[in-house]
């Protein structure tokens, strides 16, 4: 293959992968197919239609028919598969490369790639397997979770890929607390890695660390993440932005590294378009604590600028009273049109309180007759489960997943304290009703 046409084909294999129809594909496969299928199918694809492969292939067409043949193989397992709009781009991609790839000469034996994508592909989903299957067998017991996890990156450190990786960090979702010299082990593991962290790697790895605080998170760990993002040119989705700044909420300015905030900005700036609800409020939601960063203030600036884009668009109540609450929690204005929809669900689409929610109350209205008393009132798009308003004490039924929502919950009842003298007084959910009302009877509004 002569120079020329190897700079063609390596331009090829760098334009198709900048594509907007690739970030579309993969936009919908994210929000469309399980997240363990996603993973999958993205691996094949990141790991066999990339530069550094094509570079490094004597036989660029070998890489172009082991890559279809693996989508075979994976089509032949789950025929659900085939929906797959990442799987369709790929197709149609690998025939364009396919034809800039000279024919492999008969007479000769061609070696197989060295870096096999087949093999790397089954090594990954091991880890990824065994990944899953220690958080599942030692969710009850983390100190051997812990050590089990330790271990795993010590045996496969250098067979582990950014997704591995990824995958390690998103299952802490659900912990207020990791070891920091664990967390300190996979910021080396990051760092030793070449390849880059596109939006799935980067917004499922910060999106692990949402309920950790920065006692726990290394600031090295935000930097490493950072740098690898650094390098990739690859745009980010709502999905993407969203989460990536959502998972930062818990941690300061001693935890954040500058140049991660720096590159989700351009992501930001780049596509300002792909903002919606979810992308904003999960952004400015996970900023509130980095105020003093420059950075972030840019962040909020651009956030709340772009929130326009939704004036005209259809919003839920939940999106409604989720963008009202980030915007006083960020301390900004909310704007008037946003406002108004926010008033009018409060008069058109009352909340119906959950069953325990309903139990509370008719026991303090027993208890405290003649007094007012209200359910699933709303401040500043915040829901106060059963509210008095003459004592300014709110009481709220607090189910299971508030175990790890404990300093987000910190948070809300701090600002309804500060800014409206609201104290909140949480009770804790049982299925058992006996269980639940000997919660209620510790309760004592003239102490509170």
């Amino acid at each position: 293959m002569n120079e020329k046409d190897r700079e063609t084909l390596l331009k090829t294999v760098i334009d198709v992968r900048l594509e907007e129809k690739y970030f579309n594909a993969k936009n919908i496969d994210w929000e469309t197919l399980p997240e363990e299928e996603y993973l999958a199918i993205l691996d094949i694809i990141t790991s066999s239609i990339n530069l550094n492969v094509f570079e490094k292939a004597e036989q660029p067409l070998l890489v172009v028919r082991d890559t279809r043949a693996q989508i075979k193989e994976l089509l032949g397992k789950r025929t659900k598969y085939n929906n797959s709009e990442l799987i369709k781009w790929a197709k149609e991609t690998l025939d364009r490369i396919g034809k800039l790839c000279p024919q492999i000469r008969k007479e000769k034996k061609a070696a197989p790639p060295t870096n096999d994508p087949r093999k790397k592909l089954e090594a990954s989903k091991a880890i990824n397997k065994r990944t899953l299957e220690i958080f599942e067998k030692y969710k009850k017991d983390p100190a051997e979770l812990f050590k089990q996890l330790e271990q795993l990156i010590e045996r496969k450190g250098e067979s582990m890929n950014l997704v591995n990786v990824a995958t390690i960090l998103y299952n802490f979702s659900n912990m207020i607390d990791v070891p920091r010299e664990l967390l300190t082990k996979i910021t080396d593991l990051i760092d030793q890695k070449r390849e880059n962290m596109g939006e799935q790697e980067t917004s499922t790895a910060l999106y692990g660390l949402k309920n950790l605080g920065p006692e726990s998170v290394p600031p090295e760990l935000t930097e490493a993440i950072g740098k690898k993002l650094e390098q990739s040119s690859e745009a980010f989705g709502p999905i993407g932005i969203g989460n990536s700044l959502y998972g930062l909420q818990n941690l300061n300015s001693k935890a954040v590294s500058p140049r991660l905030l720096k590159e989700l900005l351009k992501r930001i700036e780049a596509n300002p378009e792909e903002l919606n609800s979810f992308a904003i409020a999960n952004g400015l939601y996970g900023i509130i604590e980095l105020q003093d960063m420059p950075e972030a203030r840019k962040i909020q600036e651009n956030l709340c600028e772009h929130i326009e884009l939704l004036r005209d668009l259809p919003i839920s109540k939940g999106e409604i009273m989720y963008l009202v609450q980030v915007f006083h929690y960020n301390e900004r204005r909310v704007p008037i049109w946003l406002n108004r929809k926010y008033e009018k669900c409060l008069v058109q689409e009352p909340d119906e309180p959950t069953p325990h929610e309903m139990t509370a109350a008719t026991f303090f209205r027993r208890l405290y007759r003649g007094e007012s008393i209200r359910t699933n009132h709303y401040v500043d798009g915040i829901e106060l489960d059963i509210f008095f308003p003459e004592r300014k004490i709110n009481i709220e039924t607090d189910g299971y997943y508030h175990a790890t929502r404990g300093l987000r919950d910190q948070r809300r009842d701090n600002y309804l304290e500060k800014n409206y003298g609201i104290k909140t007084i949480r009770i804790p959910c049982s299925k058992d009703i006996e269980e639940f009302f000997e919660h209620l009877k510790t309760v004592d509004l003239e102490i509170a």
